[in-house]
């Protein structure tokens, strides 16, 4: 399943997924990433997984990029993503 899809503007992506610096026309465009909530098909764990799309109607899947781990705070599986940009996490915190 997909759900609850957060999509930000990102670099420019191509036809193909890879990155593009301009247009053919040397025109720069915008071009989207999106991550949503989805499930693992081989352990039906929760996890987040993201697309790209150079014009927010036709997108490409990219994977999972983030899934839970054995000992982690999100061990339970990972839902509702929120995207932050710049963020920094410390796993010595508190």
């Amino acid at each position: 399943y997909c759900g609850w899809p957060e999509v930000v503007v990102s670099a420019p992506i191509g036809e193909d997924g890879s990155a593009v610096t301009e247009s053919a026309s040397g025109k720069k465009s915008p071009a989207f990433t999106m991550y949503y909530s989805t499930m693992v098909k081989e352990t039906k764990e929760k996890a987040i997984a993201c697309a790209v799309s150079p014009d927010g109607f036709r997108w490409l899947k990219r994977g999972v990029c983030l899934r839970p781990e054995e000992s982690g705070m999100d061990a339970g599986g990972c839902a509702r993503c929120a995207v932050v940009r710049k963020a920094l996490y410390e796993d010595d915190r508190q």
